[in-house]
């Protein structure tokens, strides 16, 4: 792989990313705790280093141009996007702009792979891609009921509200989760463990926890 600078003297018209890509995951680390603000420290020029390799299907170029237009409109201080194949080779690495300015402690330095961030919401993107692959690859249906992929032990003790839906609407289904559909009312509910959010209702408790 070859590793250039990828720059333009002007932003690149939004495109629309017409070639499919097949099986890929794209990650973008963006801090919570770097989102700019105004003041001359927050200024990032659209100069993405990246490490881009040939692969059949993917029009590498315009997934840049997508994803630092797109970050731009973000107004985050820097990030790393991260293209895969269907393999897990890396095809598109962008690094971008800063994890600190001059004007924050420790002074200036560029934001790349070895920058850590918080978590935060990304931890969403990962656990989705993980399952949509462990279900194609053992050939679960997404459509299916979740009681039938919990621990034995749990779904003879599941709640009526997971099992069968609010007032018999049908049982709660792994696309359902992963859609952010499947009745839990909050995300933390008091510490509260997932085993015991699905024996006893969820819904109640967490009322009662906050």
């Amino acid at each position: 792989m070859n590793r250039f600078a990828h720059g333009v003297a002007a932003p690149p018209q939004r495109g629309v990313l017409r070639r499919s890509l097949g099986s890929v995951l794209v990650l973008a680390l963006a801090g919570g705790a770097q989102l700019a603000t105004a003041g001359p420290c927050n200024q990032v020029s659209y100069n993405p280093d990246l490490v881009e390799q040939a692969s059949p299907g993917i029009h590498t170029s315009t997934f840049v141009d997508e994803v630092v237009l797109g970050m731009a409109d973000s107004q985050v201080k820097g990030y790393v996007a991260t293209l895969t194949n269907a393999r897990g080779e890396i095809v598109v690495e962008i690094e971008q702009g800063q994890a600190r300015t001059l004007c924050d402690p420790g002074g200036q330095r560029a934001f790349d792979v070895g920058t850590q961030t918080p978590w935060g919401s990304v931890s969403k993107l990962i656990t989705t891609a993980a399952a949509i692959k462990v279900a194609r690859q053992f050939n679960v249906d997404l459509d299916d009921p979740i009681v039938n992929h919990l621990p034995y032990r749990w779904r003879s003790q599941l709640h009526p509200r997971f099992a069968n839906g609010e007032s018999g609407s049908g049982p709660v289904t792994l696309r359902m989760m992963l859609q952010h559909r499947g009745g839990f009312r909050h995300s933390s509910c008091g510490g509260r463990t997932i085993k015991q959010r699905l024996l006893d209702g969820d819904a109640a408790n967490c009322a009662a926890a906050n």
